[in-house]
């Protein structure tokens, strides 16, 4: 797992990030050690299309700030055409990072940086023996920087779209070996300073931002009404009676549907909070007909809410009433019955 992922963690739901290497899939030539971290190339190496590439056994989280990890040069072989980057669920696996449309690469051989080309563009410094390097994909600034011995180099690319991509090794000379570190031991490039500076930067910004008292007013305010908590709402804006802040409006203005809707949607909320589905619906069905047929959303709201009152008469320990509601009304959502079964389990 990347040691640092709690720390630059973006959703609670994050995606496990990789941790080995996918050793079902890879170029031909490449021994794989027991750890799955550890690779030595014994292939020829004479083509373009005999690399030994390999990527790692899990996408890159793509919920989190950057992703982050090195190799170590443990032998350069003959040619030393070792390179690192990131690739596409498509790359080939019998090419050099960087070579393809959907992949970035830094080459130990040249120093060059490599996305959709042969060629390549100048870039940094070779590494070989001894070297670690290190491959960077900040989602944050859509960028991929590269790492040599501890030391940021500049930006490699710019622009780079999310989408899922793999940490990728590749290989390409007798005898080169190489060890990769996902994470599991500390990186020899200071990934947390980089985060803490991250972090100050963002700090300033936002202390750089002036927003006006009005403004601020409005953004709480309008949560409160989005969400139903008219009590809230009512003290909120009494205590913030400064001079020139708009009021709110009259409960039922037609000019506004969130103030209008108001005391239902509380009503409707504060009867699901306390199991009473049934009040629920019927609430719904006297002042939003529209959430409860004839569109998708309609069709969503009646799944959920069905589901709910089914799980309400199973807690009440009314079975019977419970597998009569389930014979009445879930089977009769059957249609799309597959979407739903995969909502459910998410």
């Amino acid at each position: 797992m990347l040691g640092l992922q709690p720390t630059v963690q973006l959703s609670h739901a994050a995606a496990a990030a990789p941790d080995a290497f996918n050793t079902a899939q890879h170029g031909p030539g490449l021994e794989i050690g027991k750890d799955k971290l550890s690779l030595r190339y014994v292939g020829d190496g004479r083509h373009d299309n005999d690399v030994g590439s390999i990527q790692g056994n899990r996408a890159v989280p793509t919920q989190q700030l950057l992703y982050y990890f090195e190799l170590t040069v443990v032998d350069q072989g003959e040619l030393g055409r070792i390179a690192i980057g990131f690739s596409d669920k498509s790359f080939k696996l019998t090419r050099q990072p960087g070579w393809e449309s959907g992949s970035y690469g830094y080459h130990g051989d040249d120093g060059r940086k490599f996305h959709h080309s042969e060629k390549g563009e100048e870039y940094g410094p070779k590494y070989s023996t001894g070297d670690t390097v290190g491959a960077c994909l900040h989602f944050g600034r859509q960028e991929v920087f590269f790492t040599k011995n501890g030391t940021r180099l500049k930006t490699a690319f710019r622009n780079v779209r999310p989408q899922q991509m793999y940490p990728t090794v590749g290989l390409h000379s007798k005898n080169e070996q190489v060890v990769v570190n996902f994470g599991a031991s500390p990186f020899r490039f200071d990934l947390e300073g980089l985060l803490a500076d991250e972090r100050e930067q963002q700090a300033a910004a936002v202390q750089r931002m002036s927003v006006a008292a009005t403004d601020v007013h409005q953004i709480v305010r309008g949560y409160l009404l989005f969400h139903g908590y008219g009590a809230t709402l009512a003290a909120f804006d009494a205590a913030a009676g400064a001079e020139g802040i708009a009021q709110p409006m009259c409960e039922g203005d037609e000019a506004d549907p969130m103030s209008a809707t108001l005391a239902t949607r509380q009503a409707v909320r504060g009867a699901i909070m306390s199991g009473q589905l049934v009040p629920a619906m019927e609430l719904l069905r006297q002042h939003c007909p529209a959430l409860l047929g004839g569109s998708a959303v309609a069709d969503e709201v009646q799944l959920h809410m069905s589901c709910q009152q089914y799980i309400e008469l199973i807690r009440e320990a009314r079975i019977m009433d419970a597998m009569q509601f389930a014979q009445s009304v879930l089977a009769g959502l059957k249609p799309g019955a597959a979407r739903r079964d995969s909502q459910l389990k998410v």
